[in-house]
């Protein structure tokens, strides 16, 4: 904690920023749900995520066939 707290700061937000927010100079409200909504930054891509088109097809486990027959399935 620093050794001397400003003062001001309390009368500063309880007397200037509601006249700051009728005169329209001074938001009431947040637009977005994070910092980077508020400020309009894209969301960055991940750096693990894979496109579709990098993506390996996927692999389908079948049993063998002689185990498949000894099940009695038909496959």
């Amino acid at each position: 904690m620093p050794a001397a707290l400003p003062s001001g700061l309390e009368a500063f937000a309880e007397h200037v920023i509601p006249i700051f927010r009728e005169r329209g100079l001074f938001r009431s409200e947040y637009t977005g749900q994070t910092l980077r909504d508020h400020y309009g930054i894209p969301r960055p891509g991940s750096q693990f995520a894979r496109s579709r088109a990098q993506l390996p097809e996927p692999v389908v486990a079948r049993p063998p066939i002689e185990v498949a027959a000894a099940m009695g399935r038909q496959d």
